[in-house]
């Protein structure tokens, strides 16, 4: 006859061996030989233990694979992942660990994290700080990104950012830490600074030799490295010469500087001439060991090792080269050429540019002289003829009316020659002064008086508060010249009914100050600063037909600036202008003909 219960039932010893075969404990074995086969509650302990040891399977599994899975997620880690034990001692190092600081985890397991990835000057630190938190439980370091410098097994030092986590199990602690090579994002920051430096310089430097020594600097600073120095290449292709150079001023780098301004190298020789005749970047990582630098010996002295070396581009053309040298080891880095690529095109466009300018600027000189002085013969006989008809008693009214206009025409014409002639001769960077004792009260008050004329023409008020000042050692004709174009500039903008005010005063015991002001048409903000370019008018002046060649201020500033003095320019539109002129109260200027260099506007 069937049982009730279809499950079989079974011995002691067989249950005894079931519960041995799902790891049982010892007091349930033995409560299941002595329970009585027939009980209903036998067959359901029976079933529990079974299912207890399934679950208990299938846990162990679950946690084997979130292990697996733990494993291969740091093995593939885009971040190198060390754990270190309370000893210091490294237990875990994954794949990118091995490739970030060149240690195979075969290796770096079970060696001391301070002996391996920490710089000698850093250990001490690291030490005390886990002395600290291990006796003490406090530190300020987990948890947080740090920004730190790491060894690579080469012995070289690189910047890195890390994590570290503690963590505490069965009563002692282990280190967590995730790590990522911060070498690419801070080079990346110091290429961008050393561009941005190099932007700055060039647009805001007044020359081409400071804009090139700011940028030279500006971008060896920014990149850290030791020297730089920008070569031109010569109009006729046929050698290189160095334009510029920057360096930080260490024991050696003088006698270094000094040959390089002294090389021309040829197409081919040392590393501008190769980057240049080659067309493509050049870098040495040991230049004392470099046979083709001629300046491999004064290298050596000033302990530089790693060269890199550019060609300068401009609109395709090869012009020049760029080169930095550094005292440390460097290996060949393809973002810095491709960044130094980008910066060289950059000095190329603005040298040339530069040049190209100045050429201009030369032809144009020489074609201003030129003409000048063509014009000034037939100016003078005009002037001559003029005068003498001027003379005539019997002249008709009409045709005294015409040679009055000849007459002012050709003064205006002659003034205008003798300013571009001045102007030339700054541009060039000299002319000559006749300094000599001038009492400014009454050569002020006398060209107040010659503008009067020119005032009652055109309803204006000219008033004057000239307060006593010392004799001037100056140039009496520069002084009149000057005080001559501001006063009539100030006519010349100031609307029928308005007032021009001419003062003169003391500003302590070393400076005299003139000021022109007037109720006229005023300046445009943006416009202000280019005042004193030669040439240069406003657009109110050019609108309003204003006559005028835009050379006035740059006259007076050439003569303010040539006796010590300053000049500016204050204005708002339809409000007036003020120039103020400070003039030294004691010039240098040595007594009798001098001569004296001017630096060109």
């Amino acid at each position: 006859m069937a049982s009730r219960d279809p499950r079989p039932a079974l011995s002691a010893a067989s249950l005894g061996a079931l519960r041995g075969l799902f790891n049982a404990d010892a007091e349930g074995e033995l409560a299941a030989r002595r329970a009585p086969q027939g009980r209903p509650g036998y067959a359901d302990a029976v079933d529990a233990e079974v299912q207890a040891s399934h679950e208990l399977r299938a846990e162990r599994e679950r946690v084997a694979d979130q292990a697996a899975l733990n494993d291969a997620v740091l093995a593939t880690s885009h971040d190198a992942f060390i754990s270190i034990d309370a000893g210091g001692r490294i237990t875990t190092w994954n794949a990118r660990a091995e490739e970030m600081f060149g240690w195979p985890a075969a290796i770096a397991q079970g060696r001391s994290l301070a002996r391996t990835i920490i710089p000698p000057a850093l250990r001490a630190a690291h030490e005390a700080g886990m002395r600290r938190f291990l006796e003490t439980g406090e530190s300020g370091v987990f948890n947080k990104r740090l920004e730190l410098t790491a060894l690579h097994r080469d012995g070289t030092e690189f910047p890195i950012d890390m994590t570290i986590t503690p963590l505490r199990l069965a009563g002692t602690y282990s280190f967590n830490a995730f790590i990522t090579d911060a070498t690419g994002a801070r080079r990346a920051a110091r290429h961008r600074e050393a561009q941005h430096g190099v932007v700055l310089s060039l647009a805001e430097a007044a020359t081409t030799e400071r804009a090139l020594a700011g940028a030279l600097e500006a971008l060896a600073t920014g990149l850290e490295w030791e020297v730089a120095s920008f070569w031109s290449a010569d109009r006729e292709g046929s050698g290189l010469r160095c334009e510029g150079i920057w360096h930080t001023g260490a024991p050696g780098m003088d006698a270094f500087e000094d040959m390089t301004r002294a090389l021309v190298l040829a197409p081919g020789e040392g590393p501008p001439g190769r980057a240049w005749a080659q067309g493509t970047a050049i870098w040495i990582d040991n230049v004392q060991r470099d046979r083709g630098l001629p300046r491999r010996g004064l290298a050596a002295r000033a302990d530089l090792l790693t060269a890199v070396c550019v060609p300068v581009r401009c609109e395709g053309e090869l012009v020049g080269a760029l080169e930095l040298f550094t005292t440390q080891a460097r290996r060949r880095e393809r973002d810095l050429l491709a960044m130094l690529d980008a910066t060289a095109s950059q000095l190329g466009q603005f040298v040339e540019r530069k040049r190209a300018e100045a050429e201009s600027d030369r032809l144009k000189n020489e074609f201003f002289a030129l003409v000048s002085h063509e014009l000034r013969t037939p100016l003078t006989s005009i002037m001559g003829y003029v005068e003498l008809l001027s003379e005539e008693p019997d002249l008709a009214p009409d045709l005294r009316h015409f040679v009055d206009v000849i007459d002012r025409n050709a003064s205006r014409l002659q003034q205008l020659l003798g300013d571009v002639l001045f102007v030339t001769q700054v541009e060039a960077g000299r002319f000559d002064l006749q300094p000599g004792p001038v009492a400014f009260n009454e050569l002020v008050q006398a060209a107040v008086d010659h503008a009067h004329p020119q005032a009652q023409l055109g309803g204006i008020t000219v008033r004057t508060a000239l307060a006593p000042v010392p004799p001037l050692l100056a140039d009496r004709d520069r002084l009149h010249q000057l005080l001559d174009h501001l006063i009539s500039n100030a006519l010349k903008f100031t609307p029928p009914g308005g007032d021009v005010h001419v003062g003169l005063e003391r500003d302590g015991e070393e400076s005299v100050v003139l000021s022109v002001r007037d109720t006229g048409i005023g300046i445009a903000e943006d416009e202000q600063e280019r005042l004193f370019e030669r040439f240069f008018r406003t657009s109110e002046a050019t609108a309003r037909a204003v006559a005028g060649a835009g050379l006035g201020l740059t006259v007076c500033k050439s003569i303010v600036e040539a006796h010590g003095g300053r000049i500016g320019v204050t204005s708002r539109p339809g409000a007036g202008t003020t120039v103020r002129v400070d003039l030294p109260a004691h010039p240098a200027t040595s007594a009798g003909r001098g001569e004296l260099r001017v630096a060109a506007q």
